[in-house]
């Protein structure tokens, strides 16, 4: 049986803990749920081929040998702001959301992992031996696989398809941080709350809590449940514990598409 460690989880620093690996914390509390799965491995090196060539066979063999699975819980906090990278992890299963918080608390979301993807500001870490600059926690019970620091950057030297993958996901993820910042600078609240609900729902609707959806923007927990209150008065929406029933889902697009609103 695979144990897992509490989620939220977090190292007391002041009380003499160390400031550096969330991740080594992690295994620390899951030693039993820590695996060394080839399959998993084979997986991700497929999908790195795909994107980026073929890695050399040494790398291969390597990356099998190195990598370690882990299963981290819902809302497990597995990185922290200004901490040393000391592993890289590839998503095998459900998500990671990576955060920049503020002092009062307010967190926006820079970025989600999805399965088969890496975490570029952890890789850019690495690669500039900087410390991690946001945070980063499980949406859901998230299955991962990690290397280690000095593993990556020894097989990235030794191989161009890994450094061409660098290069890659580093430019897909700036335009999508881009466009974050553009939704913060230009749209109105309500419109993000729109966009957000029509990008994140099925046709029934969306599981998710008030606060989520605020850390998920940026905002305080009591204007995102101002707004979607608005968009239950209109028809649009309807209000359930921790879920979001669509009524009129074209009305919420016609305000996630308005020029007007911005």
């Amino acid at each position: 049986m695979i144990k897992h460690w509490p989620p939220n989880v977090r190292p007391n620093f002041e009380a003499g803990g160390s400031a550096g690996d969330a991740w080594n914390l992690c295994c620390d509390l899951s030693r039993t749920g820590e695996r060394r799965p080839v399959s998993s491995s084979q997986e991700i090196l497929k999908l790195l081929e795909k994107q980026a060539g073929e890695i050399p066979e040494s790398v291969r063999k390597s990356f099998i040998a190195g990598a370690r699975e882990l299963v981290v819980p819902s809302g497990a906090q597995i990185a922290f702001e200004n901490e040393a990278c000391a592993r890289l992890p590839f998503v095998l299963s459900g998500g990671l959301r990576v955060y920049k918080a503020a002092p009062d608390g307010r967190s926006i979301t820079l970025y989600d992992i999805d399965p088969g993807e890496t975490c570029v500001l952890t890789m850019s870490c690495i690669l500039g031996g900087e410390p991690f600059p946001a945070g980063a926690e499980a949406l859901g019970e998230t299955r991962v696989l990690v290397v280690s620091s000095e593993d990556w950057l020894r097989w990235v030297e030794s191989s161009p398809s890994l450094r061409r993958y660098s290069h890659q996901i580093a430019a897909r993820r700036l335009s999508a941080v881009i466009e974050t910042l553009s939704e913060v600078a230009f749209h109105r609240v309500n419109q993000r709350v729109a966009r957000l609900i029509v990008r994140r729902s099925t046709d029934s609707g969306m599981q998710a809590t008030h606060q989520q959806i605020a850390d998920e923007l940026g905002t305080a927990r009591e204007v995102v449940s101002r707004i979607l209150k608005e968009f239950e008065r209109n028809g649009w929406i309807r209000m359930s514990r921790h879920e979001i029933v669509l009524l009129d889902k074209s009305a919420l697009v016609k305000l996630a598409e308005d020029a007007d609103a911005v």
